[in-house]
């Protein structure tokens, strides 16, 4: 591959099926199978098209220019993955329409059990001798330029260029320091303090990993998820966090930490295929392992998690539901909002993203006052994200919401600070929410 020219240059494409996790866990493995298998079928008859053109385009240029390879190779590197070796042009936007006419093929609905389905796939084009000049290396920039074109959208093409070769090197590096870090004890729990918006007394915490990163220093969850999300890891990384946190606060209780709700996060790709399953039996053997009631402990589960026609989130929660511990649907009103699964579903607790509570218009006051009259009508408590200042706290307090967590509360804190927090910050008439109390009974507003 080394001695490759540009006129006999190869280019190498990976195609990665957007979403096939839930095509599999919807029509089950032997079905996904044969998928894929009539998805290979129609790349192959579009390589075949391709070379036509090719042939005849050599043609009527007058000359065949030759190629590296004689015809393409056609590869699976997985049961969503497949790789396509072509010969390459110097023209950029040639090797463009070979790889925009396959995802074409690919994005044609396939009958399965009487049933259309719809595929997609993010390619990423590397090329010889350009981007590498060895297999091993070639296929790498490939790998990297397809997970880019992944983050970006679905059904998309990318090439490898220099710079996004090292971006992905150091996307690599922090994936695998990630792993060793939930292996190797690097993560910490911080807990948040969630207080009454009428007593202003704590009574829970959420808890939130962060990241001792070695070189980095202390990395908070925003700067890594998406990066264990990308590497499939994201399941275990939840595992480790709910583990985590009922065993750090049941150790502070052991030294005199008041008993509190413990609110853990929970990601959306716990609750497809077998990893629902396995979500219930390690939360089940979590809080049996360290002696916590179910009901004491609150998973935050987002909108994606249950509005997914090809996943099982409704089932998954009636299962812990079943075990007894609560739940509450983060960020309401930031994705799907669903009124139907939020009304079918057996949610406890609502809440609220900061951006409803973060406007002072007319609009804004009653579109927070319809989300948390619509809770209150479903049983569901309402709890304010991203308290920042007291006229957001007195809006609150008018408008009935029941909890509130935000810097105006408390900013994350380690485990070794949660007690000193609570002490310090909220001891009786030192406690912000009380002075706040005392302002509505004034104004008239008590309740």
């Amino acid at each position: 591959m080394s001695q490759a020219t540009d006129e006999r240059s190869l280019c190498l494409v990976i195609f990665d099926l957007d979403r096939f996790k839930r095509v599999i866990s919807q029509y089950g493995s032997d079905q996904s199978h044969a998928l894929l298998q009539a998805c290979l079928l129609r790349v192959r008859q579009s390589l075949a098209n391709i070379m036509v053109h090719d042939d005849s385009h050599s043609s009527a240029k007058g000359k065949a220019i030759p190629a590296a390879i004689p015809v393409p190779i056609l590869g699976q590197l997985s049961d969503k993955e497949f790789a396509v070796l072509l010969p390459g042009d110097v023209d950029k936007s040639i090797n463009l329409q070979k790889v925009e006419a396959i995802l074409r093929q690919i994005s044609v609905p396939i009958k399965i059990a009487e049933r259309s389905v719809y595929l997609s796939a993010s390619a990423g084009v590397a090329m010889a001798p350009k981007d590498a000049d060895q297999a091993g290396d070639l296929l790498s920039a490939a790998h990297s330029a397809v997970r880019m074109a992944k983050r970006i959208a679905g059904n998309s093409v990318v090439f490898c260029t220099p710079q996004l070769a090292a971006n992905e090197a150091r996307t690599m590096e922090t994936e695998n320091r990630l792993r060793e870090a939930i292996a190797g004890n690097e993560l910490e729990m911080y807990f948040q303090p969630q207080a009454s918006v009428r007593t202003g007394d704590v009574v829970g915490v959420e808890a939130l990993v962060r990241w001792h990163h070695p070189d980095l220093g202390l990395m908070s969850p925003e700067s890594f998820i998406a990066i264990a999300e990308e590497a499939g890891i994201t399941a275990e990384l939840g595992c480790w966090a709910i583990q985590s946190a009922i065993a750090e606060i049941c150790r502070m209780e052991r030294h005199g930490l008041p008993p509190l709700q413990l609110s853990v996060n929970v990601s959306a790709d716990m609750f497809t295929g077998l990893s629902g399953r396995d979500l219930v039996a390690h939360v089940r053997q979590a809080l049996v392992r360290e002696g916590m009631a179910p009901q004491r402990l609150t998973l935050e589960i987002t909108e994606r998690s249950i509005i997914d026609e090809n996943g099982n989130g409704p089932q998954v929660i009636d299962a812990l539901k079943a075990l007894g511990v609560k739940l509450a649907l983060d960020d309401f009103g930031t994705g799907y909002s669903s009124l139907s699964y939020l009304k079918a579903l057996p949610i406890d607790e609502l809440k609220i993203d900061k951006t409803f509570i973060m406007g002072n218009a007319k609009e804004d006051r009653a579109f927070l006052r319809a989300i948390i009259m619509m809770a209150k009508t479903l049983n569901m408590s309402v709890l304010a994200e991203g308290v920042e200042t007291r006229d957001q706290l007195v809006r609150l307090y008018e408008e009935g919401c029941d909890l509130y967590q935000g810097y105006l509360c408390s900013p994350p804190v380690p485990a070794h600070a949660l007690a000193d927090v609570i002490k310090t910050r909220f001891p009786g008439t030192s406690n912000p929410q009380a002075d706040c109390n005392r302002i509505m009974i004034k104004k008239g507003h008590s309740r």
